[in-house]
């Protein structure tokens, strides 16, 4: 019983490619999993009456390493850590850390640009974003208090 994995289809452009070429399950959805969610981090979207409420975790981040933008109808988050460059790589025995650019794009239509607000603390970045009736076509970037 300890060796179970659920079965899951292929849901691919090509569903069913690995089955006649001699790779088994190596080509299927669990294969790759892994890969799918290097570059991205956690988040949370409420909707509510008037507004919606995003919450992102980001540890590790500051402030100054994220970048928030809304250009209708699409909400960017990005944050980015550098690696240090001051210790050699043949000084680890270990390293889970990741680094580089790290991006989340949400659709979320109807929202009053100009009302977005965003702040950042212990590692989470929270963002309210007001509903209004009609869709707005501007690109603004969001100031993190």
């Amino acid at each position: 019983m300890a060796d179970l994995t659920p079965n899951r289809r292929n849901r691919g452009f090509f569903p069913d490619l690995s089955r006649g070429f001699g790779f088994g399950d190596l080509l299927n959805d669990r294969f790759l999993e892994p890969l799918q969610d290097m570059n991205k981090f956690k988040l949370d979207i409420r909707e509510e009456d008037k507004e919606y409420v995003v919450e992102a975790e980001l540890p590790g981040f500051r402030k100054e390493d994220i970048r928030v933008e809304y250009e209708a109808p699409v909400l960017s988050i990005s944050a980015k850590r550098e690696e240090k460059k001051d210790i050699d790589d043949d000084d680890y025995v270990h390293r889970e850390r990741s680094y580089g650019e790290f991006r989340r794009r949400i659709t979320l239509e109807n929202i009053k640009d100009d009302e977005i607000q965003a702040s950042f603390e212990n590692g989470v970045l929270k963002l309210q974003l007001p509903k209004e009736e009609k869709r707005s076509v501007n690109k603004k970037q969001i100031d993190i208090q």
